[in-house]
């Protein structure tokens, strides 16, 4: 609301630190859904989104709203009417004006023959403008297909959507030692095989050992026991279970005649935990 009624220089002021920031977001939004999707969930990075989409309606108020609520002052007032001038009480009559004329400025023409290096030197100044003035509109230009260009950029250097799927099957098999030695899940590794296994089209067609290859259960640590199902009357359609021993994500197939998965579901038990909550203090 201070900005709203302060005119015109508050809102510029706000404009150049909002840009700034949302500057820095937009560059790290796309590092952060490729590399650390976890985050991508947090509180904070919905906060971030919620910022650009507040500066993007204050642009739209700053280049709209904002010159008809503040017009700018002309910085060349030669030749203006003062307030004087549409006064009733202190105008001039049409007759006064016949009479004493108006008070023009007296201009100066001059002839003969012109001074070739100054009129060279103000071609120069004024092709110096036009070219700066195309350098300004082409380094916008470029920089506007950047930042466009930039979130696709890192997808690709990333590895696409593949990648993403990679990365995240690698992180699943990561486990940490609790103090009773039992080795479980880190919890990075449960949002990890939730997010692995809500894809239910990457498995169809596969028999059950291609999905133990695509989902690299080379990489499974020996001393991880929470890979089994927790009662018997699972074994038939749980095919992987990634446990921190309070949060799990389950891995169920549905496969047909021929052993090959015609589906795929995820179910998880407890609640979904605070990536950031949990990071800080896993025990």
């Amino acid at each position: 609301m201070l900005i709203v009624i302060s005119g015109q220089d508050r809102w510029k002021l706000w404009m150049r630190g909002m840009s700034w920031f949302c500057l820095g977001v937009w560059g790290l939004l796309p590092i952060v859904y490729c590399f650390f999707p976890a985050l991508a969930d947090s509180d904070m990075l919905k906060m971030c989104r919620l910022i650009l989409l507040i500066y993007l309606a204050s642009a739209v108020l700053y280049y709209v709203v904002v010159p008809v609520l503040w017009p700018r002052m002309l910085k060349n007032a030669e030749g203006s009417v003062g307030i004087d001038a549409v006064n009733p009480t202190k105008g001039k009559t049409v007759k006064q004006i016949a009479e004493n004329g108006i008070n023009y400025k007296p201009r100066k023409f001059l002839f003969g023959k012109a001074d070739e290096k100054l009129v060279a030197h103000w071609g120069m100044v004024g092709k110096a403008i036009i070219a700066l003035s195309k350098t300004r509109r082409r380094r916008v230009a470029v920089f506007a297909v950047i930042l466009l260009a930039w979130p696709l950029l890192v997808f690709t250097l990333s590895g696409g959507s593949q990648g993403i799927y990679e990365r995240d099957v690698e992180l699943m098999w990561e486990t940490v030692r609790l103090p009773d030695g039992t080795v479980v899940a880190s919890v990075p590794a449960v949002e990890a095989a939730r997010r692995v296994f809500a894809d239910d089209v990457a498995l169809r067609g596969l028999t059950r050992d291609e999905v133990r290859k695509l989902l690299r259960f080379d990489l499974m640590n020996p001393e991880y026991k929470l890979n089994r199902p927790r009662y018997s009357w699972e074994e038939g359609r749980m095919f992987l279970r990634i446990s921190s021993g309070r949060n799990s994500a389950f891995l169920q197939l549905g496969t047909n005649d021929e052993g090959k998965v015609v589906v795929s579901w995820m179910e998880s038990f407890a609640d979904t935990p605070n990536f950031l909550k949990e990071a800080v203090n896993p025990e």
